[in-house]
């Protein structure tokens, strides 16, 4: 059986901010993964809390090492993407979906959110952490859209197989050559062809959403001409 480098943890602040003060207390390489049970103060992007019930959710962080095209993040948040598209359909769930620029979602429901840090010594990215939020058994989502694999299948899942199921897919699909996970993401983009408004510098603008671009920049339509969004600068609204 293919050997997982695995810490886990009963209770932490963050997965991802565990990690980074591993990272600096001694060297570590990847593949390295740690999960926790239970986040106190877990991490989404823009300074969001990801909230999770205890024991029944994958929370883990990810390392990525140098030997990897680091500095392209967007390549990479499309690997993450796909690798978890992947284990979700494994488990029964249909119709997952990519909405732009780090969550997976079924129907208009959140089922999973990625958080990419890079780690730098000096002008270089040297690591990268990639923490991963996967709802598998939780039922209820108090003033959240969300959903888990045990709600769209009705089955309950183990999850430390997922987690190493996860393991195993996303640094296979790292370190794999000559697939384009762009293309795969384009393929299952959640609202493609559809209009969507965003919030941009405090206006609202609707756009249709058309493709994920190689930087990271969705490509959206109004009238007869395509524009780039940037995910720091605007805000899906709905």
């Amino acid at each position: 059986m293919e050997h997982c480098n695995i810490e886990f943890i009963n209770e932490v602040d963050s997965t991802n901010e565990h990690l980074k003060r591993m990272v600096r207390s001694k060297p570590i390489k990847g593949p390295f993964c740690v999960s926790a049970s239970s986040q106190i103060n877990g991490k989404g992007q823009r300074g969001k809390v990801w909230k999770s019930d205890p024991y029944v959710n994958v929370m883990a962080s990810y390392l990525v090492d140098d030997e990897h095209r680091l500095d392209d993040l967007a390549s990479m948040s499309a690997v993450v993407a796909c690798s978890i598209a992947n284990i979700v359909s494994e488990c029964g769930v249909k119709d997952v979906k990519i909405k732009w620029p780090n969550d997976l979602y079924v129907g208009d429901n959140k089922i999973a959110g990625i958080l990419i840090e890079p780690l730098w010594s000096g002008k270089q990215v040297k690591q990268i952490i990639v923490g991963i939020g996967l709802n598998i058994n939780q039922m209820v989502f108090p003033d959240l859209s969300a959903t888990s694999i045990l709600l769209e299948t009705g089955n309950i899942q183990q999850v430390g197989d997922i987690l190493v199921a996860l393991y195993k897919m996303l640094y296979r699909n790292i370190g794999a050559h000559g697939t384009d996970f762009l293309a795969k993401m384009n393929e299952i983009l959640y609202k493609k062809d559809s209009s969507v408004t965003f919030e941009i510098d405090g206006r609202m603008e609707e756009y249709t959403v058309k493709q994920v671009l190689k930087n990271g920049n969705l490509e959206v339509e109004k009238g007869n001409g395509n524009v780039e969004l940037e995910h720091h600068r605007v805000k899906w609204v709905i």
